[in-house]
């Protein structure tokens, strides 16, 4: 299969885990992102901190994360993309959090992070899938990257290339009021190539 196409998991097929992993422990500190701590490094290492100082342990994480469901229409979108696209999913989650939700998801490639825990089962640091972000798994996919221009486009971010049929696709901050399904066709329209 020819065509590839590369999606983003959290806030796009999955909501973001962060805010609600904070409701259910009442760790507001675990809600940040990286719009109040841009350095993402330095914010996974405070919720690695907090977490531990809380005595949470990855096993307690996977079970919050269990009650979870993909957004509506995911999988759906995801079963008919795969019929004529290889599907990647591209995050700067970490494999052990969102295994349960991959699972929902039917399985489809999955690159991101993971997480080393020690011997009592807390987190105690993170191995990086990429040094400079998503832009490496596209690079891999295609002989030039999108343009800067193209990955902060204010619809879906999509940069679609006629040789190689490839597709990146995220969700855009704030989500302008359209239904899920939606934003899943818009998709599937820009793989198709």
């Amino acid at each position: 299969m020819n065509n590839i196409a590369c999606i983003d998991l959290e806030g796009v097929l999955v909501p973001e885990m962060w805010p609600d992993i904070a409701r259910a422990t009442g760790l507001s500190g675990l809600s940040l992102t990286t719009r109040e701590e841009p350095d993402y490094a330095r914010l996974v290492a405070l919720r690695i901190r907090l977490l531990r100082d809380n005595g949470i342990r990855l096993s307690d994480l996977q079970t919050l994360l269990e009650a979870l469901e993909p957004l509506t229409g995911a999988r759906e979108f995801l079963d008919r993309l795969r019929q004529s696209c290889r599907v990647v999913l591209v995050s700067d989650a970490f494999r052990e959090m969102v295994l349960p939700l991959w699972r929902k998801l039917g399985e489809p490639e999955l690159q991101c992070h993971r997480f080393e825990c020690d011997e009592a089962g807390y987190i105690v640091r993170p191995h990086y899938a990429r040094r400079s972000g998503k832009q490496e798994v596209l690079q891999r996919y295609q002989d030039v990257a999108p343009s800067p221009s193209a990955m902060r486009s204010t619809t879906w971010r999509c940069c679609a290339r006629r040789a190689r049929d490839f597709c990146f696709a995220r969700r855009p901050r704030p989500v302008p009021p359209r239904p899920t399904w939606w934003w899943y066709m818009t998709t599937a329209r820009c793989c198709r190539g």
